[in-house]
């Protein structure tokens, strides 16, 4: 039987495109394309931005450069605003699903971030080239403003101006009604890691002190050590590949969810400055152990607005939990209440 022809790209070096960046389109073009694993990807540059924040993205995220999808970049902009407008008289409470309506959009758009993390074959010598080459180049960015805490009720607020963090979004759904909301699932926090979210909401609201930023160890390094201890176990390329893949999601959603997700009333000041000071850096550069944690308690209620199929949901929970668990292992050295400083007023302040 004669091999299957590689995708044909539908997009070319140097064109002019529209590309999602979350939940909204931004102009781009395109740099370079390349096939891997049987699927096409281009690496984009966002026009006006700086060429650290060049990636390689799936096709379903690129769409041609046109009036009609000019509409629509207009539209999930209004959209887009009319959500944070929301989000300025609305609390989240620990039980809502991420955010109730208001936040489907970004919903909608959650499951590629995670779309590679099913162990399969380690792609051929060409294809793992081509993936080396985009991995060396790419770079991952998240979202500024908000808030929402995710182990106790805290306020969620509006966003900051335009955002310039970004995470992966999926335009190709065939329909425009986001995906139903399922039975909520949930992450399950290993018991050794608990306490931890308890004790850092303690330091943040009630003793007034916010972790030290940007973090001694950060979100960057944390999966760094992760994906080096699963390689150093020797279970084979698939394994590897699947962890690789399965850091490059948790960095995506990290660095999409801050912002809007997981910080305190308290810590949007500090989230001010320290994205001032510090512009062109993703928040997995900036933030550490204790916001990556938060993370994990809010992800069960985004993936509930998901496309996911049971089977593909239980991979990618059993992946989770693999990596919660391997943090379990020194719960103490995960977060130091030494990290944690007074929140000193006034604009004097250091963003730190």
């Amino acid at each position: 039987m004669a091999p299957k022809q590689a995708p044909k790209p539908e997009f070319q070096e140097g064109e002019r495109v529209l590309c999602f960046h979350g939940p909204l389109l931004y102009e781009a073009k395109c740099l370079k394309v390349a096939t891997e694993d049987k699927q096409v990807r281009y690496l984009i540059h966002y026009s006006g931005w700086n060429k650290n924040w060049d990636e390689w993205v799936p096709e379903s995220r690129v769409l041609k450069y046109s009036e009609a999808n000019l509409q629509k970049q207009r539209e999930l902009q209004r959209a887009n605003q009319e959500h944070q407008s929301e989000g300025r008289a609305r609390s989240v409470g620990p039980g809502r699903r991420g955010g109730g309506p208001s936040s489907l959009q970004q919903q909608k758009h959650v499951e590629t971030l995670f779309q590679n993390i099913r162990i399969t074959p380690r792609p051929s010598a060409g294809a793992a080239s081509a993936r080396k080459t985009r991995k060396s180049k790419q770079k991952t960015g998240g979202g500024d403003g908000g808030r929402a805490g995710p182990s106790t009720s805290a306020a969620r607020g509006s966003s900051q101006p335009q955002q310039r963090r970004r995470g992966r979004g999926d335009p190709a759904s065939k329909s425009e009604a986001p995906a139903a909301a399922r039975p909520e699932p949930r992450v399950q926090i290993p018991a050794e890691l608990k306490p931890l979210l308890v004790r850092d909401w303690e330091l943040v609201t009630k003793q007034g002190r916010l972790f030290a930023l940007p973090a001694v160890r950060n979100v960057d390094a944390i999966l760094a050590d992760y994906l080096a201890y699963k390689k150093a176990q020797g279970r084979g390329d698939s394994t590897e590949y699947a962890a690789d893949e399965l850091v490059g999601g948790i960095r995506s959603y990290f660095n999409v969810l801050l912002g809007t997700q997981l910080l305190y009333e308290a810590e949007r000041p500090q989230h001010g400055r320290v994205v001032a000071a510090h512009p062109d850096a993703p928040m997995s550069q900036l933030y550490g152990a204790p916001h990556l944690l938060r993370l994990f308690v809010r992800m069960g209620a985004m993936l509930a607005y998901t496309a996911f199929d049971d089977k593909s949901l239980a991979l990618l929970f059993g992946s989770l939990h693999d990596f919660l668990h391997y943090l379990a292992r020194e719960p103490a050295a995960f977060l130091d209440e030494a990290e944690y400083k007074e929140a000193a007023p006034g604009p004097s302040q250091r963003a730190a």
